[in-house]
């Protein structure tokens, strides 16, 4: 079986035939038509990766979704054993990854952040069980044993990562 048999079943004629032209051409028509044939694809990719950035623009997804397929034909390559569509998804979420990361979308939250995040909310369920109303910070503070500054900085720093 030629390569291009296996390509067919994996990718359809169209498909086939932009990468082609793309491999050989790399013009913006193709890679134009490569992007509107793989919408499907892309808009999917993308939905998929929204949960990992809820505040990200879904159309700005979809724009990275797109990049990552043309960093994804610009490096396929026709006499690769692999699968267009799956190698064209890696491409797009790698791209779609180093975005979030570049604009710092991507932050692991310190432990010990979590952790003074959980002792403060702990905090506040248990002062407003107490008094039936949301505690203000001189009692969580209180309840906590900081100052009412402490408690601010460290209520700051637990927004930054939620």
């Amino acid at each position: 079986m030629s390569r291009e048999t296996d390509l067919v079943a994996t990718a359809d004629s169209t498909t086939l035939d932009l990468l082609l032209e793309y491999e050989k051409v790399g013009s913006r028509a193709t890679a134009d038509a490569l992007i509107s044939g793989e919408m499907p694809l892309i808009e999917n990719m993308a939905g998929r990766l929204s949960s990992a950035a809820p505040v990200f623009p879904m159309d700005d997804l979809i724009q990275e979704c797109m990049i990552g397929l043309l960093q994804a034909a610009h490096r396929y390559q026709l006499d690769m054993p692999l699968d267009w569509m799956m190698f064209a998804a890696t491409f797009m979420n790698g791209q779609v990854w180093n975005c979030l990361r570049d604009r710092g979308m991507i932050l692991r939250c310190p432990e010990a952040v979590a952790l003074r995040g959980d002792v403060i909310d702990h905090a506040i369920r248990l002062l407003a069980g107490k008094y039936g109303r949301r505690p203000v910070d001189a009692e969580i503070a209180a309840q906590l044993n900081v100052s009412v500054g402490q408690l601010r900085d460290d209520l700051l720093t637990c927004l930054v990562y939620r």
